[in-house]
């Protein structure tokens, strides 16, 4: 669905993808004593040191339903030099069919949970002259960790940019990702897991990034 109105656009993308016979990694499988001595007895001596593996298989089905929003404004009584973007995105998936000898309850919920069902940023551009300037807005929900074996919970995140034309071809810019240090939750238990931080985050957990560039544009192309 597209709706536009003067200066303003909105567009709704609704989706659900059923896949069948998916193909993806099973749960971990552990080797007992047993079967670790029947391995080495075959002359397949890795098996001595083999404590968990998992295969490929394609004997479960999902379903992914979610939807896209994305807005654009430009409200006339400021110019036209003040643009308002905001983008949403939902997913849930869900697995409605499987093998119980290949996918566990911690497998289900890894293809269920381990990507935020919810994100969504909103942003403002705004031209004064020669100088622009950037601010955006983020979140992303919680998400579970199969690693950690944890639900880590959701983020804000704040980004800002200020840029300054010197001429026609050349731009100084100045900004920060994260410029607000929000703090992704830390892992509970780092010195059992070995990670401060989920490994499976979906933006960068290292804190703010701070950054300065000259760009300078060269041909006569506009």
């Amino acid at each position: 669905m597209v709706l536009e109105r003067g200066s303003f656009l909105l567009t709704a993308d609704v989706f659900r993808i059923d896949l069948g016979d998916r193909l993806g990694v099973t749960q971990l499988f552990a080797l007992d004593a047993d079967e670790v001595d029947q391995l080495l007895a075959e002359g397949i001596t890795s098996a001595a040191n083999l404590a968990n593996f998992r295969f490929f298989a394609n004997d479960f089905e999902t379903r992914t339903e979610g939807v896209d929003l994305v807005a654009f404004w430009q409200p006339p009584a400021w110019g036209g030099h003040t643009t308002l973007d905001f983008a949403v995105n939902l997913t849930r998936t869900e697995v409605v069919e499987h093998n119980p000898a290949t996918l566990d309850a911690r497998r289900i919920r890894e293809l269920r949970d381990a990507l935020p069902g919810l994100r969504w940023n909103a942003s403002v551009h705004h031209e004064i002259g020669r100088v622009e300037l950037l601010g955006r807005l983020g979140y992303f929900d919680g998400w579970w960790d199969p690693r950690d074996a944890w639900a880590y919970g959701g983020a804000y995140l704040f980004d800002l940019e200020a840029a300054v034309r010197i001429d026609d071809r050349t731009r100084f810019v100045i900004g920060g990702r994260n410029a607000l240090e929000g703090a992704a939750d830390r892992n509970p238990n780092p010195t059992v897991i070995g990670n401060v931080y989920s490994t499976r985050a979906p933006f960068d957990t290292n804190g703010g990034f701070y950054y300065a560039r000259l760009q300078y544009r060269w041909g006569s192309g506009n």
